[in-house]
């Protein structure tokens, strides 16, 4: 006869895999062992992991409409199958590097971007030092 199962509620493991603790976390918090929490609460496990993820999908929305670029990129990469890496091609034993229409469109509007921010940037600081100057 082995020792009795140690009482553990699937709904505790489940909101703690939604807040992003590991399953060791988890194991030690409920004085138990990693493999106990995986093979009795495997599906509190995913699931919880799931919310997590669409609680982290649903705020980089947020932050993707209020403007972020870079929020919007990271998104496409991850859902819409987006690459910004260059496509290696060997054409007639020559090696090129090719990047596609979209990846160059939007390194350009990336550095003119980055480029507009710093002449704000400066104008400000002779606008500042200009306000400076004349009191």
């Amino acid at each position: 006869m082995g020792r009795p199962k140690k009482v553990i509620s699937p709904r505790v493991v489940e909101k703690l895999a939604a807040i992003g603790a590991s399953t060791k976390t988890i194991a030690d918090k409920l004085g138990c062992s990693v493999d106990t929490i995986d093979g009795r609460f495997s599906g509190e496990l995913a699931k919880g992991r799931a919310t997590l993820q669409i609680a982290i999908l649903k705020q980089q929305i947020v932050i993707m409409k209020r403007g972020s670029g870079q929020m919007a990129m990271f998104l496409g990469k991850q859902h819409c199958d987006q690459k910004d890496t260059p496509v290696a091609v060997i054409e007639n034993n020559n090696f090129n590097l090719k990047y596609s229409k979209e990846d160059v469109k939007n390194e350009v509007e990336r550095r003119k971007a980055e480029n507009e921010k710093a002449k704000e940037a400066e104008r400000q600081k002779i606008n500042n030092g200009v306000k400076v100057g004349v009191n």
